[in-house]
């Protein structure tokens, strides 16, 4: 069915009676289509964001009963008179149900879409330039971490754990619960895994791209950097590191800021927040808020670790959530930073080579241009590491 169509008639199936005004799709996102529609009630307009849910997610219904839960559960902390804050009434996402009383709706394409309402006054973080933006990046998922920290239990043993245990031979005793979250992507940021998808990539090479100009000297390089897995892996098999609910996707872009006061207001795309450790969530806020460049920057020179922001973005997350964590958590957070640019850059050099499948593309090379970036950045964060460990060891102890 046509996209437009479906897109005209959304607001009928989630409720909404106004009249269509119009509709935009937004820049960003790497996997999910989203756009923001305006309606018209008497007189007074109101937007919506609608989202075509990408097929990455299997499970559907899943992903959405979690989306629904954590909204849920932000909204009932955040109306606490504690947490009073100037935006408050905007710091959770509100999902709107169908007519049917469901949380998505399936065009006659079988493609799943859902409805948040619109959050005004606020922007998405892409770029971010200052301390100030750093900080706030860092604070909004520090803040999401500790406002999840209570998120109800069940007495289910920790799927990833075990797993890991399984192919190391070390026993996990860390966290025997788990939250009752879906698994939206199981083992999510199991670098092993997508190493082994890499040279499985390579094996097939379905696309004809591993002799294409320069990979080879990529892939060497990804190959070479294997070592970043195997103490990641080291880390968690220890034992000591807590599973509890994380964001798992921390990018800059995933949080909005106020457009007046530049504070943080709501973190978005909560689709993978699951059980995970917090080294995920940091590396990804260091990745992505402690450099001046973008995912994709084409010279790899301006790829590089900001120790300024770093501290400011790593300032704002350990105010919020540094009594949660523990000592061995705490001293994980610059291996998650190294750990995060690392994957990315795995990731983005095995959808090169499968033909740009999983993450939206501008131009042919866009996937092998953003792995060149992380990996210049994962470069830049090795031999930043004891500074990096020295700031997180001296904002602890303030």
């Amino acid at each position: 069915m046509d996209e437009h169509l479906v897109l005209e008639s959304l607001g009928s199936h989630f409720g909404i009676d106004g009249k269509l005004a119009g509709f935009r799709q937004t820049n960003g996102g790497h996997v999910h289509d989203t756009y923001i529609a305006t309606y018209e009630f008497s007189g007074c307009r109101r937007r919506y964001v609608h989202q075509r849910i990408s097929p990455v997610f299997a499970d559907v219904t899943g992903l959405m009963s979690n989306v629904v839960m954590i909204s849920s559960h932000l909204e009932k902390k955040l109306a606490e008179p504690r947490r009073s804050t100037p935006s408050q009434g905007r710091r959770a996402l509100r999902v709107i149900k169908t007519r049917w009383g469901r949380h998505h709706w399936e065009d006659p394409d079988q493609r799943a879409w859902r409805t948040f309402e619109f959050i005004p006054g606020a922007h998405s973080c892409t770029d971010v330039d200052t301390p100030s933006q750093a900080y706030e990046i860092g604070a909004a998922f520090g803040n999401y971490l500790a406002l999840l920290d209570d998120l109800g239990t069940t007495v289910s043993s920790n799927t990833h754990a075990a797993d890991l245990t399984a192919r190391t031979g070390a026993a996990s005793s860390a966290c025997a619960t788990t939250t009752a979250l879906f698994e939206t992507i199981p083992r999510f940021h199991d670098l092993d895994r997508y190493l082994a998808n890499l040279e499985n990539s390579v094996t097939e090479d379905a696309c004809a791209r591993v002799t294409s100009a320069g990979v080879a000297t990529t892939l060497e390089e990804v190959l070479r950097m294997r070592w970043i897995a195997r103490e990641v892996r080291k880390k968690i098999s220890l034992g000591d590191l807590a599973s509890r609910p994380v964001h798992n996707d921390c990018k800059s872009a995933n949080v909005l800021c106020d457009d007046i006061t530049g504070e943080w207001v709501c973190v978005i795309d909560l689709d993978t927040t699951m059980n995970g450790y917090a080294l995920h969530d940091f590396g990804d806020i260091a990745r992505t808020a402690a450099t001046p460049a973008r995912e994709d920057e084409r010279d790899p020179e301006l790829s590089r670790l900001d120790l300024t922001l770093f501290n400011a973005a790593a300032r704002g997350y350990l105010e919020a959530c540094a009594h949660l964590l523990s000592e061995p958590e705490l001293d994980s957070l610059p291996l998650g930073a190294i750990a995060m640019a690392y994957e990315a850059a795995v990731r983005f050099l095995t959808d090169f080579l499968n033909g740009d499948t999983y993450f939206k593309v501008d131009y042919p090379d866009h996937n092998l241009v953003r792995c060149r970036a992380q990996l210049a950045l994962a470069n830049s964060m090795i031999k930043d590491a004891d500074r990096m460990s020295a700031i997180v060891a001296n904002l602890q102890a303030c």
